[in-house]
């Protein structure tokens, strides 16, 4: 029996997102294979989602006629010029002495380039695939904060201590880091779904960031959802009263999950601005200590230390700081700069309305991702951005011409294995 190496790597990628939706490193920290603690001992340091793309990639592009072919299409190009970049900085950093505190990088940001590089050249219904696993992932993950948030018991413990606040952890441990990939899921399936599964998506998503306490995540997901509500109900005279039925629903219904404490009491015993809010601004105050040579360059892990004691702060909470402070600004210009240009390939032969789709997805992930620091962790929140990104491409595709081919419909790959 042979096998197609494209539908081998489809399996592959596959089982890849779905340890990504579904197999958190709180949960493999748990199963006591020392995935994301301080020890350096014995355990699994690889997320399963990056070991399973890797095999993915190798398979899609093993081979001089294979990679030559894959190498001629403009996304798989970028991705793997973002993924060697990133790589020779975490080797460059490495012979600095900075490799331990770096690891997260190899999971959170070189395995996403990965990802996008090996999407062109999966089967045609992979898109359709993700995004049930996408549906599925939000129905576990909003049903289990609801659970836990109502139970008051965390089913991942974690060791960060709220005070009185209870805070769900659901799939993802850190109640940010679940924030984080829900908004970005969530954003992403809406414009996959049909409207009343889109509305429903909404109330989940809503009440599940509620019981994680996000607030950021919150402001950014209800802004976008708003001015698309907006935006619908404008476009004929009927709509409009939907827009007005809809709107009063949804204030009424928000002001009620906010004020009854029944799914979480955070976000409005605190208020919009706090200690953790102050945190906030104590992170940015960091770069203030640091001259032109550090800043550009980076410093050690002791240095930040001595930083983050000197302005009481605990934990960073802005990733772009974080990675100003451990790479650097020029390194870390370097990163963003090609994981824009990663981004900005999913926009290609897509319609109007699909950029516009792209765009909310964007937004909505970079304004949350830069309220905590879940992105200076081992999260697969970029991984399942590019994932959210190439659905939302999936619906969107403009038409092709009848003898028009794609580039990597021209490939030929090995028929089996």
């Amino acid at each position: 029996m042979t096998i197609e190496r494209s539908a081998l790597a489809t399996r592959f990628a596959m089982l890849a997102v779905m340890c990504a939706l579904f197999l958190s490193g709180s949960t493999l920290n748990s199963l006591g294979l020392n995935y994301s603690t301080d020890s350096s001992g014995g355990g699994l340091k690889l997320h399963p989602y990056t070991i399973l793309t890797t095999i993915a990639l190798v398979l899609v592009a093993c081979g001089s006629r294979s990679f030559k072919g894959c190498w001629a299409v403009r996304q798989f190009r970028t991705a793997i010029v973002g993924a060697a970049v990133t790589f020779l900085i975490l080797m460059l950093k490495a012979a600095t002495g900075s490799g331990q505190a770096l690891g997260f990088a190899v999971d959170t940001i070189f395995a996403a380039f990965l990802v996008t590089a090996i999407f062109p050249f999966l089967q045609a219904g992979i898109t359709r695939q993700l995004s049930i696993a996408c549906m599925l992932f939000l129905l576990t993950e909003c049903l289990l904060a609801l659970i836990e948030v109502i139970a008051h018991v965390n089913l991942i413990p974690i060791d960060t201590w709220y005070g009185q606040y209870f805070r769900a952890t659901a799939l993802h441990g850190h109640p940010l880091n679940n924030a984080l990939i829900l908004v970005t899921v969530a954003t992403a399936t809406q414009a996959c779904v049909r409207r009343w599964v889109s509305v429903s998506i909404f109330f989940l998503t809503v009440c599940a960031l509620v019981a994680f306490g996000g607030r950021g995540a919150l402001a950014a997901y209800l802004l976008v959802n708003t001015i698309t509500f907006v935006r619908f109900g404008l476009r004929s005279a009927q709509r409009v009263i939907v827009l007005i039925a809809g709107g009063a629903l949804c204030v009424v219904s928000l002001a009620w999950l906010l004020f009854s404490g029944v799914v979480g009491d955070r976000i409005m015993q605190v208020g919009a601005y706090d200690d953790s809010s102050q945190v906030r601004v104590q992170s940015i105050d960091v770069l203030n200590h640091l001259d032109w040579s550090r800043l550009l360059a980076g410093i050690d892990p002791n240095e930040i230390s001595r930083l983050m004691e000197q302005e009481k702060v605990g934990v960073v909470e802005n990733f772009a700081v974080d990675y100003v402070l451990m790479f650097g600004g020029i390194m870390a210009a370097v990163m963003f700069y090609f994981v824009y240009r990663t981004c900005k390939a999913f926009f290609s032969e897509v319609s109007s309305a699909g950029r516009r789709h792209l765009l909310a997805v964007l937004f909505v992930f970079t304004c949350t991702a830069l309220t905590n620091n879940s992105l200076a962790t081992k999260t697969s929140a970029l991984y399942l951005l590019m994932v959210g990104l190439w659905c939302v491409r999936g619906q969107f595709l403009l038409p092709r011409h009848p003898d028009e081919r794609p580039a990597y419909q021209s490939i030929k790959h090995p028929t089996s294995v």
